[in-house]
């Protein structure tokens, strides 16, 4: 009886959890977002985001095709094709730790790493601004063929919410 009960425990919470995410496919890739994931019009995103964060207007012009408001956060993504670079994350890190010395940029905010992630090779890296902080985000399928590039912004106070949302992100995203 106590097994029938967990069986039926752990099959609702399932359920629930598959109804609490909202899938996104874009070409090769499919991403699985938070529930609280809202898809934005440009219209919305430059009425409240864009707004909040005090994004400039080459920024704030984006496509607005993926472009999600989630917990007040602005998450942006696209899928592009890699050419079979296996250094394209190592250059990638380079190209930023180069550009970062290279304005004499030196805080403890700043953090960048390369993992894998479900057999995806994944470059993350932290950066504040003086009005907003965000996570750059680029996940490379494992024949490095094809990459989802992203970004979330949010404000100071919400890094523990904002790297779960990355967290998330990132532990489910598939590319073909």
């Amino acid at each position: 009886m106590t097994k029938r009960i967990s069986t039926l425990i752990l099959f609702c919470l399932c359920c629930y959890s598959a109804l609490a995410q909202v899938k996104i496919k874009i070409e090769r890739a499919t991403i699985t977002l938070p529930k609280q994931a809202k898809q934005l019009t440009k219209k919305e995103r430059n009425e409240t985001l864009d707004k909040k964060f005090k994004l400039d207007e080459l920024i704030a012009n984006a496509d607005a095709e993926n472009n999600y408001d989630v917990d007040g956060m602005l998450l942006v993504f696209k899928g592009v094709n890699v050419n079979k670079n296996h250094n394209y994350l190592k250059e990638t890190e380079l190209v930023k730790n180069n550009r970062r010395k290279r304005l004499h940029m030196d805080d403890n905010y700043y953090y960048i790493s390369i993992s894998t992630v479900n057999k995806n090779q994944v470059l993350i890296n932290r950066n504040l601004t003086k009005d907003y902080c965000y996570y750059d985000f680029v996940i490379v399928n494992d024949d490095f063929t094809y990459s989802v590039r992203g970004s979330l912004t949010y404000l100071q106070g919400e890094e523990t919410k904002s790297r779960a949302i990355i967290d998330q992100i990132l532990d489910n995203t598939t590319i073909k």
